[in-house]
This record gives C-alpha cells, sequence and structure tokens, in this order.
C-alpha cells in the first residue's frame, strides 16, 4: 500500500493553509442570480452539476457554510450556521417550495446557531451533552468570545448584539448509523464520524458519490483537541476509526463538500489524512507547538499540530 507522506514545509502555521475565495471563484462556483434573501451577510455559491447550494459566512473568522441538497420532492439543509442572520428565508428561496429537512454534522455552535429560526425538529446525534444543548441552549463566556471584534474582519454586523450571542434550544430527533434521507430520487446515508466531537455525523449520496462532510474534513486545521462542555470531548482514536471508515467509502475522486474554507475536497485527501492519523498515533510523526495560541477549547496541555498536504492536524 502506498504511503502516505504529510507535506510539512509550505506551511509554517495553521493561518496559512487553504482559505475559501468567497468572490474569486464564481467560474468554479457559480453564484446565483436574483437571490433576495442574503441579508448582505450569506454568499451562495452553486456546487456545479451536483443539485446543492453552499451557504457561507464569508464575514466571520470561522469561514464556514452549510448547504442547502436538493432532491425531486424535498431539500436537505445541513446545517444552519452561526445564527447571526435568519437563514431560513434564504433556504427557503433556494428550496423552490420543496419539504424541508434539518440535519446537523454536529451540535458546535457555526453549525447550529440558526436551527431554531426554522421551527423544525432537527436531526442529530444527540448524545448526553447534545441533549443538554439543544433543550437549553448555550450562553457562555467561551461561546461569547467568538464573536468578539476581532472576529468579524470586515466589521461587526449591524443590528448585532455580541453580548447576548449564543446558541438557543432547539426541537431535536436522534440519527441512527445509517439512517437513510429520502428526498425524492436522492437518498443520503448517515455515517456516525465521532472525532473531531462524539456527536459527528457525515452524509454519504452515494449514487451522486459525494459527502458531506461537516467539520470531520475540510482543507484547514482539523481539531482534534476540545475538552469542554462547550465543545464537547475530542477523541483522537476515535478520530483515526472514522477516517478510516470514510477512507473505504470513497474513491480519489468523491467530491468531499467541506464546512470550513475550501468548498470542496476530493476523496484523496481522506485517504491523506486517515494515514496522516495513523502516523500521529502510532508514533511515526511528531507534532510541533502551535503558533498562534488560539482560543482556548478546555484543553490541557500543549496544543500540537502536524501537517499534511493543505491541512493540518490538532491535538494535545
Amino acid at each position: 500500500m502506498k504511503t502516505y507522506i504529510p507535506e510539512r514545509k509550505e506551511y509554517s502555521s495553521y493561518l496559512d493553509l487553504p482559505k475559501r475565495q468567497y468572490f474569486g471563484d464564481t467560474k468554479k462556483y457559480p453564484k446565483p442570480d436574483g437571490l433576495r434573501n442574503t441579508c448582505g451577510w450569506f454568499e451562495v455559491r452553486e456546487m456545479p452539476g451536483l443539485g446543492v447550494y453552499a451557504v457561507a459566512e464569508p464575514y466571520h473568522e470561522q469561514n464556514g457554510c452549510f448547504y442547502v441538497v436538493l432532491g425531486d420532492e424535498k431539500a436537505l439543509v445541513f446545517d444552519t450556521g452561526l445564527g447571526i442572520y435568519d437563514p431560513r428565508p434564504l433556504v427557503e428561496e433556494l428550496a423552490g417550495g420543496r419539504e424541508l429537512i434539518l440535519v446537523n454534522s454536529h451540535f458546535h455552535f457555526d453549525h447550529t446557531g440558526g436551527n431554531h429560526f426554522f421551527g423544525l425538529t432537527a436531526h442529530i446525534h444527540a448524545d448526553e451533552l447534545v441533549r443538554h444543548v439543544a433543550s437549553n441552549g448555550l450562553h457562555t463566556e467561551v461561546i461569547s468570545e467568538q464573536v468578539r471584534d476581532e472576529a468579524f474582519p470586515m466589521g461587526v454586523p449591524e443590528g448585532f448584539d455580541q453580548g447576548a450571542y449564543g446558541t438557543e434550544a432547539f426541537v431535536f430527533e436522534d440519527v441512527a448509523e445509517g439512517q437513510i434521507f429520502d428526498l425524492g430520487g436522492r437518498q443520503l446515508e448517515v455515517i456516525f464520524a465521532p472525532g473531531h466531537s462524539p456527536d459527528g455525523i457525515v452524509l454519504i449520496d452515494e449514487a451522486n458519490d459525494l459527502v458531506l462532510a461537516g467539520d470531520t474534513f475540510y482543507l484547514g486545521a482539523l481539531y482534534g483537541q476540545f475538552a469542554s462542555e462547550e465543545f464537547g470531548y475530542s477523541d483522537m482514536e476515535a478520530y483515526r476509526v472514522t477516517m478510516h471508515r470514510l477512507a473505504a467509502r470513497v474513491n480519489d475522486e468523491t467530491k468531499v463538500l467541506c464546512c470550513h474554507n475550501e468548498f470542496m475536497a476530493d476523496g484523496a485527501k481522506i485517504k491523506q489524512a486517515a494515514e496522516l492519523f495513523d502516523q500521529i498515533l502510532d508514533g511515526r510523526v511528531s507534532g510541533g507547538e502551535r503558533e498562534d495560541g488560539g482560543l482556548s477549547y478546555g484543553e490541557e496541555g500543549e496544543v500540537l499540530q502536524v501537517f499534511g498536504d493543505g491541512f493540518s492536524v490538532m491535538y494535545v
């Protein structure tokens, strides 16, 4: 088997890793014309030929996005963003009258912040912590740090109350491993993907050779160091198993839709990530100290970082 050798020379900090070119990728990811409900906050890009829209929030440092997947009869909303503005009118516009199904990749604030606007049952992998957060919302100092002035490179959004920010309670239903969401002419399968957080899931659209990856994989720093009530508890061994399970389900050309930074990676990157987790956990490579410092997510000890080609892994 070919061994993946991580490329570490190109990047000196996670900040050097690829970021999304929000306004420069129109040829690759066209911007739909005439949308009425972007609020001046959301940026929409079409994933060509896939029947999928990416809804990005480019004015926050998380560099995040969520997805609207179209079937013949229904549209699946995969995450809902930060909740700074109400995404529902835009999602309904993109869905074109289709019934909506709401699914969360995991419970983190930048993926469930808009849930409460929809008035729908959110399908999520509901462990004890997720049930608590979904039932009560999450308003803590750790979450408020995520909307400090510096988090908005283009300035704090007009009318946004930073001091009141948090996630609101939402109605939820537990998903099952292997569960199928049938959109009419299109099916998406739930795969449990613990590691980044215990409740992580990905969705696989086998017929279209497509993976909706959430935070399990993206081109950037993969966080495996969380240890707090606000973000849950990462598990590097579980993360390794998840990456290998996904590697077994993809080919090198599989389209992997990511919730941070670049919209799309390919399946070859999943296989590279699985090998990099092996190298870290088997002691064949060792991480260097994360240079930027970053925010604290409850971890105890030095946060280490190992670079792959276009992504890295953070761990303690």
